[in-house]
């Protein structure tokens, strides 16, 4: 992981230190902002690997009566994703005329973008990559490139670094692709707050800093603001709203603009193959809550990003001289099947101990790795365990935790 975050930081530098001799960029509308949720939260984006097929649509009305649509479609594999998307980015019309200011005609600037995605998600640790190729049309005037992006996730930290590509002639001249590079927090405050923030370096030197907040209501509605400072835009604060369901997911963002008009953007995203799935946990969850020896201690929230199951005491008294355990058959029946359904989860392993018997607490914890790892064929090393100091009252021995 050092390893990683180290060759992700001379990229950095290098790039920066090569942007710092170019002084100017062409296909300027590779700086606009792409996702409703992170315009509304005043960032550059939110570093994201789903975890179901999703299809989603963007249409923006920006400035000077401009219009930005797209489409993308991702499929995630395991830990792996791949994904695919195109993006239109309409000028307008403008008024040709000619070196002595006649009339020519009107036309339509225009700028499209093909992108393939993959991605790599494990435990805390997210990383994509974007492969894409840029059109830029005005007039009678083209030009081609081909670029890629760059990001990483770990814990609370995010990097990215857009735009990396060579030279793009256009006319007679030969211009940068507008590299971008940008790093943020993402902090959960509380269970329904989530405050974040970020600074973008911009292919000019311009650096700019945004930070914003949302508000999860009842699980399916979301409220959003944000601050972003060093925009050209006069107003610099912006608002949005989030619906979020099993299947269906709706974003707004706008910010108020005096000078070329408000900007307003929609976006809808659609999650295929997650029902069934999802139902199968969550019937298994309230099966549990109800199966005496199982305790369900917190659901984090609605998508179960973060489950504990705790397993209280044993049919048979455990000494302090045996490690092994064993339970009701219902319960372990009910355990080993929500384990085989959460594979795609981090699996952690939690045993409690009183001082008198931590030695005792870890060799219980191992046994029951490998018991799990036996009935569900899940590997051993990939179900991590740890001791936990309980007290001198202990009302559970052993929990389950599972993260996404």
């Amino acid at each position: 992981m050092r390893r990683v975050l180290f060759l992700i930081l001379l990229i950095v530098i290098k790039l920066g230190a090569i942007e710092e001799r170019t002084g100017e960029a062409s296909m300027e509308f590779l700086n606009i902002r792409e996702g409703t949720k992170e315009i509304s939260l005043g960032i550059e984006k939110e570093i994201e690997a789903g975890k179901y097929p999703e299809i989603g649509f963007t249409y923006k009305k920006w400035i000077a009566g401009m219009k930005y649509q797209g489409i993308k479609y991702s499929l995630p594999i395991n830990r792996f994703l791949i994904g695919c998307g195109i993006t239109y980015f309409d000028m307008g019309e403008i008024k040709g005329r000619d070196e002595k200011g006649e009339r020519t005609g009107n036309y339509r600037p225009y700028d499209i973008e093909i992108e393939l995605n993959t991605g790599y998600r494990k435990g805390e640790l997210t990383v994509l990559n974007r492969i894409k190729y840029i059109k830029e049309k005005i007039k009678d005037e083209e030009a081609e490139a081909l670029a890629m992006d760059i990001y990483l996730k770990y814990w609370i930290f995010q990097l990215g670094i857009e735009n990396i590509g060579g030279k793009v002639r256009f006319i007679k001249e030969k211009y940068s692709l507008p590299l971008k590079i940008f790093s943020g927090l993402r902090l959960r405050i509380k269970e329904r707050v989530k405050l974040v923030m970020d600074i973008t370096r911009e292919y000019d030197g311009r650096i700019i800093k945004g930070a914003g907040i949302e508000w999860k209501i009842r699980d399916i509605f979301y409220l959003r603001t944000g601050y972003r400072d060093g925009m050209d835009y006069s107003k610099k604060i912006s608002f949005g709203i989030g619906i979020k369901g099993e299947r269906i997911g709706v974003d707004y963002a706008y910010i108020p603009e005096e000078t070329f008009g408000n900007i307003h953007q929609f976006s809808i995203n659609f999650i295929m193959g997650k029902g069934k799935k999802e139902e199968r946990r969550k019937e298994l969850l309230f099966e549990l809550g109800r199966t005496e020896g199982i305790e369900i201690e917190k659901v984090i929230n609605k998508e179960m990003e973060r489950i504990v199951v705790k397993i209280g005491e044993p049919v048979i008294k455990v000494s302090t001289e045996s490690a092994k355990i064993s339970w009701k058959e219902e319960v372990m029946r009910k355990i080993i099947e929500l384990v085989k359904k959460m594979k795609d989860y981090r699996i952690t392993v939690i045993g409690y101990y009183t001082r008198e018997e931590k030695r005792i607490s870890e060799e219980r914890v191992k046994y029951f790795r490998m018991y799990l790892s036996m009935k569900t064929g899940i590997k051993e090393e990939n179900i991590r365990y740890k001791v936990r100091e309980f007290g001198n009252k202990k009302k559970f021995l052993i929990s389950i935790e599972f993260i996404r």
